[in-house]
C-alpha cells in the first residue's frame, strides 16, 4: 500500500518518508517492522463481514519512543536493538469507508445494502489526512480488496488521536450548551430556596401552592416557584397512586423490556453473533426484536391515560360542547403545548447528552464509532419537532426516540378526535372506532405491500416501513382510549360482577394465546399469514393488556394489582420517560463505545443489563427532578391553570399526568 504512493498526489516530504519506511521494511529493520505490524492486516473472512482491521495504535506511536524495559547490562546488543527508533514520526490514522458489494456476506447487527469498512494504519506524521485518503482509497481502488469477487470500497473519513483532544470537545456547542443550561438550572433551584417567604424546609406542595396564591405572587415568582428542589425531589419519588393504580405495573414491565432490549442490541451483539442459531431465534429473538410488543402497551397506556384524564374532566367537556370553534380550537392547542412543555425538555437534554457522549467516545477510542451507532445528533432539530420518525432510522438522533415522534403525534391526533367526541358523541365514537380499526388495516396492507418478513433480517430490513412510521401505532393508541372509556363507564354504572372462575379462565386462555403467538415461527410463513400475525396479534395484545387493566381496576387481580402498586413500579411508573430516553446513552457510556466478545455467557448478559438498569435509575431521578418535573409544573401554572379551575373535585384528585 505505501508503494502507491508515487502515483498519488502526495507531497515530497510525505513520499519522502514513506520511502525511508519501504527501505527499512526491505532492510528488515525492526522499527519499520513495527511499523508494518501496526497497520491494519486484511483477514481471509473478509468476504464474511470482516471488516475491522484495525492494527494497533500503540504499535504505531511505540515507534516514536524507546520501550520502558529493564534490559541486563549482560545484554549490550538486545539494549540497542530496543533503542533503534523510527527515524521519522509516526503518526495512527483509522479510515472509515463503505464496501459495496453483492457478494460480501454481512453478519453485522444492522443490515444494509453496504456495510462500514474501518482500517488502521500507521504512516509518517507529515502526511496530511486528504494524503492519507488518497493513498488508501488508491491502493483499495486497484482490485487489492479481493481477487476473485467484485468488491468497491469508498473511504470518507480519517481520524486520527495526537491533538489536544479535551479542548476540542469543550469547543462544541453541545458542551458549551450543556454548561449554560445546567448554570440556569443551578441559579433556579437557587432563587427557589431564597424565597423563604413562600418556602419552608418539608412543606408539601399543596401548602406551598396555597401560600403563593395567597400572598398575590407575581409571575416570576410563580415561575421560580417551579424549581423548588425538595418539591420536585418529593414528587419525584412519591408513592402515591393514580386513578387507575395497574397502570404503573404495566409501564414497568415494558419499560424493563425496552431497556433490556436495548442494552442487548446496542452493546451485547456482536458482528460476529450466530444469528441462525436456533439458541438465538428462541431465546434472543424472543427477547429482542420481539419487544416490539412492549412498545405497543406503551402506547395504548398512553392513549388510556390521555383519554381516562379527559373523560373524567366533565366541566371540560361541557365547556367544549358549549364553546365556538375558535375557542375551541385554542384550548386544543393549550393541550398540545402542555404536552410538549412536558417531552421537549427531556429530548433537548437527552440530544445534548448524547452528543456529548459520542464526541467523546469518537474522540477516545480507536474503534471508530461507526458501530456505535444511534447517538450521533446530528439532526437534533427534527426531535424538537417530534418528526423523526419520518426518516430513515440512520438519519435520527437518538434512535429509539421515534417512540416519542409518534406518541406525540397520536395525542395529537386523538385528543382532536376526544374533542369532536365531547362537541358531537355520537359522530367522535364512530370516528374513534374508524381511526383504530382503520389502523388495524392499514397495518395488514401495508405489510403485504412491503413484503414484510417477521424475522431478524426482516425487522432490521423493515424497519423504515412497517416499525418506527406513525401507521403503524395508530390501533394500540385507540385501543388505550376506548379501555380509558370502558373504565370510566363503569365508574358510573357499577363494576361488571364476571366471577372469580370466569376472571382464571380468562387469564390462562389469554395468556396461552400471547405465548404461541409470540412464539410462533413465522420466519417461514408467507406474507399473508406474517401480515396478519403484526397486525392482529398486536392488536389482540392491545385488547389483553387493556383489559387486564380493567379486571386490576375492578379488584379481580389482586396479586397483579399489588405488584403494580408496590413502591418500585409507582417510582418506575413516574421514572419511565427520562429511563426511557437515558438508558441507551448511559449504555453506550458504560462500555465506552465498544462491542464485547461475541462469546459473552447470559449471565454475563445479565449483569450487564442490571447494571445499566441501576445507573439509568438514579441518573433518571436526577433528570426527571431537576428537567421533567419543574418543567411539566410550569405548564400546569401557566398553561393549564385556567382549565383546571373548572375541573371539580373528583377530576383534581384523580389527576395524572398527560
Amino acid at each position: 500500500m505505501l508503494g502507491a504512493a508515487n502515483d498519488c498526489e502526495t507531497s515530497n516530504q510525505c513520499q519522502k518518508d514513506i520511502s525511508v519506511i519501504l527501505k527499512g521494511i526491505a532492510e528488515r529493520k525492526l522499527w519499520a517492522i513495527k511499523v508494518l505490524d501496526a497497520s491494519g492486516n486484511r483477514q481471509n473472512p473478509f468476504i464474511w463481514g470482516e471488516n475491522l482491521w484495525l492494527g494497533s495504535r500503540e504499535a504505531c506511536h511505540a515507534t516514536n519512543s524507546a520501550p520502558s524495559v529493564i534490559v541486563s547490562e549482560n545484554t549490550p546488543k538486545l539494549k540497542k536493538l530496543l533503542k533503534v527508533l523510527s527515524p521519522i514520526e509516526m503518526d495512527y490514522r483509522i479510515l472509515t469507508g463503505t464496501v459495496h458489494s453483492e457478494q460480501q456476506k454481512q453478519v453485522n447487527v444492522l443490515f444494509s445494502e453496504s456495510t462500514d469498512f474501518q482500517f488502521g494504519i500507521c504512516l509518517p506524521k507529515s502526511c496530511t489526512h486528504s494524503e492519507t485518503l488518497n493513498l488508501v482509497q488508491k491502493f483499495y481502488s486497484s482490485g487489492n480488496v479481493s481477487k476473485f469477487f467484485d468488491i468497491s470500497v469508498t473511504f470518507s473519513r480519517v481520524k486520527d488521536f495526537s491533538g489536544a483532544t479535551g479542548a476540542a470537545l469543550w469547543e462544541n456547542t453541545s458542551y458549551r450548551a450543556a454548561i449554560w443550561i445546567f448554570l440556569i438550572i443551578a441559579a433556579l433551584t437557587f432563587l427557589s430556596h431564597l424565597s423563604k417567604e413562600f418556602f419552608s424546609s418539608g412543606e408539601p406542595e399543596n401548602q406551598v401552592e396555597r401560600k403563593l396564591k395567597a400572598n398575590n405572587t407575581t409571575h416570576f415568582q410563580r415561575f421560580i416557584s417551579c424549581f423548588h428542589f425538595s418539591t420536585n425531589f418529593t414528587s419525584t419519588l412519591s408513592t402515591n397512586l393514580g386513578a387507575v393504580p395497574s397502570v404503573a405495573g404495566l409501564k414497568t414491565f415494558s419499560c424493563l423490556w425496552i431497556i433490556g432490549m436495548h442494552v442487548m442490541y446496542f452493546n451485547l451483539i456482536t458482528p460476529t453473533f450466530p444469528l441462525d442459531t436456533a439458541k438465538f431465534d428462541k431465546i434472543g429473538y424472543f427477547l429482542l426484536f420481539r419487544s416490539v410488543l412492549a412498545v405497543d402497551i406503551f402506547f395504548m397506556i398512553s392513549g388510556l391515560l390521555m383519554a381516562y384524564n379527559f373523560i373524567r374532566h366533565t366541566a371540560l367537556r361541557e365547556r367544549i360542547r358549549e364553546d365556538t370553534f375558535r375557542n375551541n380550537a385554542r384550548l386544543y392547542l393549550r393541550y398540545i403545548l402542555h404536552r410538549y412543555l412536558r417531552l421537549a425538555p427531556v429530548i433537548l437534554i437527552s440530544s445534548i447528552i448524547s452528543r456529548m457522549v459520542y464526541l467523546y467516545l469518537d474522540t477516545e477510542n480507536a474503534l471508530p464509532m461507526g458501530f456505535c451507532p444511534g447517538i450521533e445528533c446530528e439532526f437534533w432539530y427534527r426531535n424538537m419537532f417530534f418528526v423523526q420518525n419520518f426518516y430513515p432510522i440512520q438519519d435520527m438522533c437518538n434512535r429509539w426516540s421515534w417512540h416519542l415522534a409518534c406518541d406525540m403525534q397520536l395525542f395529537a391526533i386523538f385528543m382532536a378526535i376526544l374533542f369532536i367526541q365531547a362537541k358531537y358523541p355520537q359522530r367522535g365514537l364512530i370516528m374513534l372506532l374508524l381511526v383504530t380499526g382503520g389502523g388495524v388495516l392499514l397495518t395488514f396492507l401495508l405489510c403485504i405491500y412491503h413484503k414484510f418478513q417477521l424475522s431478524v433480517l426482516g425487522v432490521f430490513e423493515a424497519v423504515d416501513t412497517v416499525y418506527t412510521p406513525l401507521w403503524y401505532r395508530i390501533f394500540p393508541y385507540g385501543i388505550g382510549i376506548i379501555v380509558a372509556m370502558i373504565i370510566v363507564e363503569t365508574q358510573k354504572t357499577g363494576v361488571p360482577a364476571f366471577g372469580k372462575r370466569s376472571v382464571q379462565l380468562y387469564m390462562v386462555s389469554s395468556l396461552a394465546f400471547l405465548v404461541s403467538q409470540t412464539m410462533s415461527d413465522a420466519a417461514s410463513k408467507g406474507v399473508l399469514y406474517v401480515a396478519f400475525l403484526w397486525s392482529m396479534g398486536r392488536f389482540f395484545l392491545a385488547v389483553f393488556m387493556g383489559s387486564y387493566i380493567c379486571l386490576a381496576h375492578w379488584g379481580y387481580l389482586a396479586s397483579f394489582a399489588r405488584w403494580a402498586t408496590g413502591p418500585f413500579c409507582t417510582r418506575v411508573n413516574k421514572l419511565s420517560y427520562t429511563m426511557y430516553m437515558f438508558h441507551s446513552v448511559l449504555a453506550r457510556f458504560a462500555y465506552g463505545g465498544r462491542l464485547p466478545p461475541s462469546e459473552i455467557s447470559y449471565p454475563m448478559i445479565i449483569i450487564s443489563y442490571l447494571g445499566v438498569l441501576a445507573a439509568t435509575y438514579l441518573f433518571s431521578i436526577v433528570c426527571t427532578t431537576f428537567i421533567e418535573v419543574p418543567f411539566q409544573r410550569l405548564s400546569e401554572e401557566f398553561i393549564m391553570k385556567s382549565i383546571r379551575k373548572t375541573a371539580p373535585a373528583s377530576d383534581k384528585k384523580s389527576k395524572i399526568k398527560l
